[in-house]
Order: structure tokens, then sequence, then C-alpha cells
């Protein structure tokens, strides 16, 4: 036989001997009972269903970070130095953009729960200009200032919009925006006169970590995070992103790891890390915290301690001058404990729980000290620019 042939036989033998494995496979894996087959319009709805609850949470914690949010913004204007703007405190939204927004749902999946290229509220709390002026979610966002919205690239227009009434107003004294809105069969024009408030962009991470951070624009809080502490918690997190903007962390600690060459040990140390974490979980020895985490984190050591005992300084201070509720607010340490037993001891790039805890309770002393003294509330040490 021909070594063509030889080939060709032996690829019979295997074949038949795998579709005789499948077989042998498939009659192993047969069902002994019957259970009842779903009605294809129940599953519809049911997934109607589904995907309608999850972009409803979405959006409610989207409205709660806002809220939350926004009186940490517009009390800090002192601080945040030139990073200012008028804002209408108005988050916005079509099909498309839930669909970005909400990662594991399609675009045809959020039109399928009754969303379209119409360009609606999704966000307007009340201790905000918009939601004050009587602006209120899923309204329609027709016009701004007198200019109705095109029929195509709506959502793109309305930031357009927004941009221009805004971009050449940097004070307190910013006219008012003009909004043409339809609300169900009900056609409104109202104005809402922006407040200044520090230029900090807000998003809601889709993942299920318990974490949040601060970019050098923008602060994103992740879902298991929202989910997982009460509005005081989740308000102390924000401020202490927003103390990681205000004192510039971000850059400073971007600067010093490349210019000390730590940038490329976190990215060596992360992989080499990796790598021996695989190994010890083949052998069963895995480690408490992954050796790819210490590696990575020689990228910002020994200064990502400090920072973040800085924004936590810094937190206490901007919820007491934007009058929120500093009680008990270190509880928020405990929680993190609760949820990751490993931080009440590990040091890495935070420090510690406890120590987090005793050292906002410290503060939050501090500040109830100046405010009965009738002391400005700033963080000791802390020198404004020049000129304010």
């Amino acid at each position: 036989m021909s070594m063509t042939g030889r080939r060709a036989s032996t690829l019979k033998s295997i074949s038949a001997s795998l579709i005789g494995l499948a077989a042998l496979a498939c009659a192993c894996a047969s069902l002994e009972t019957t259970p009842p087959t779903p009605e294809a319009s129940a599953v519809e709805t049911e997934r109607r269903l589904q995907v309608q609850a999850a972009i409803d949470e979405r959006l409610e914690l989207t409205r709660r970070v806002q809220r939350l949010a926004w009186p940490l913004l517009s009390k800090s204007t002192d601080l945040c130095a030139d990073d200012v703007k008028p804002m209408l405190g108005l988050r916005f939204a079509d099909a498309e953009a839930l669909a970005d927004a909400i990662k594991g749902l399609r675009k045809q999946d959020v039109r399928f729960a009754g969303y379209d290229d119409r360009v609606r509220v999704i966000a307007a709390p009340k201790n905000a200009p918009a939601g004050a002026a009587g602006v209120e979610v899923g309204d329609e966002l027709l016009s701004v200032n007198g200019e109705p919205l095109p029929d195509r690239h709506r959502l793109k227009a309305v930031a357009k919009a927004f941009d221009a009434a805004l971009e050449t107003v940097d004070d307190a004294d910013a006219p008012p925006v003009r909004l043409g809105l339809r609300r169900g069969d009900e056609l409104l024009d109202l104005e809402v006169s922006p407040e200044p408030a520090c230029k900090t962009g807000l998003a809601l991470g889709s993942t299920p970590t318990i974490n949040a951070s601060a970019g050098f624009r923008t602060i994103t809080v992740h879902a298991g995070l929202a989910r997982a502490v009460d509005d005081r918690q989740l308000q102390f997190v924000i401020a202490h992103e927003l103390g990681h903007r205000l004192m510039r962390h971000p850059q400073k600690g971007t600067r010093a790891s490349l210019l000390s060459g730590r940038a490329a040990l976190g990215v060596a140390g992360g992989v080499v890390g990796g790598v021996a974490d695989i190994g010890l979980s083949l052998i069963g020895r895995k480690p408490e915290i992954p050796l790819g985490v210490r590696g990575a984190a020689l990228a910002v050591y020994p200064f990502g301690e400090g920072f973040e005992r800085e924004a936590d300084y810094w937190a206490v201070y901007l919820i007491a001058r934007a009058g929120g509720d500093l009680t008990d607010v270190e509880d928020i340490y405990a929680t993190f404990a609760t949820l990751s037993p490993t931080s009440s001891w590990a040091r890495i790039i935070h420090p510690p729980t406890p120590e987090r805890a005793v050292a906002v309770r410290n503060a939050v002393a501090e500040v109830r000290a100046k405010a009965a003294a009738g002391a400005p509330l700033l963080p000791e040490g802390y020198a404004p620019p020049a000129g304010d």
C-alpha cells in the first residue's frame, strides 16, 4: 500500500474510532427524566424582564453615584485650581450609549427593552441644577437653547450643544441653558442655571470588583462596590478618589514611576509573579495574595501607601465641606475587611484597614474641632494656590 493509501486508511480508522467514542459518550449522557420544555413566548418574556432589570439596576447605581458626588464637586471648587467649569448635573444617553455603558448587553438587547435613538435623561439628581430646575429621569431632549436636535447623531449633538453653551463661561455667572423636553405627551421648556463644579468625570464601572479608582480626568466607581456599601460609605469612597484628583496623585505617581524605572519593574514583577502563581496553584500552594499582584505593586512602591493615606484624610474634609454625614464613616474599612479579610493585614499599595480606620476617625475629630472653633476646613499643611 502506498504512503498516501496508508495515511488515508489510518485517518479512516481514527475517524471511525472518534465517531464510536462520541456515540458511546452520547449514549452515556442521555437523559433519564423528561424536563418540561419552556415555551418560546415565556422565554422571550423572561428575557425582556432580565434585560430590563439589568438596565434598571445600572441606571439606579449611576444616579446614586451622581447624587452623592455632586455636593463634593460643587463645594470643592476653591480646591480645584483652574480645573473648574459650570455644570448642569445632568446625564443623558441613547440606546447605543446604554449598551456601551452596560457591559454584557448588546445594542439589540437594549432596544429589545424599549430604548431607541432618542436622547433621554438618565440622571438628574435633585441636589444638582438640572434636577432642581425640574428635569426628570426619562425626559427626552429635543432642543438646547432653542436649537432643535438633528434626526441623526443626536447624542453627539446634545454634548456639542452643552459644550457650546458652557465653554465660554468659567465662573458662577453662567447664563441659563434652555432645554426643550418631551415628558410623555407634554412638551416642556425649562431653564437650568449652571453651577461651577470641579471638572471631574464620573463613571460607573461594570465589573463586580469592590473597588474605585481615580484617573487623570475621571473617577470610576465599580458596580460591585456601589452594591456593597451604603450611601455614607459610597460618598466617602467618591471623596477619597476626588482627594486623589485634587492632590494630583495619578500624575505624580505616573511621573515618579516612569522616572524611577519602577513602571518597568512593576510590569516585570507582575509577569514573573503571575507565572509563579500558576506554578504554585498547580502544586496546591496558592498564596494568600497573588505574587503577580505583589510584583505589579512595585510600580508604585514606596509612594502608593502615602497617597492612600492622604486621600483618606482629604475625603473627611471634602465630606465636611459638602455638608455630608461623617458619623462612623470609618466603618467603610470594617466593611472592606469583611469583604476582603486580607486587607486587614496586608500591605501592598494600601495601608491595612485597621490603620486606615483609626486614621479616619482621628481626621473626623480634627475636622469637628475646627468646625466648632470656626476655623477654615482645610487639611493641615495645605497651602492654597497663590492668588486664592
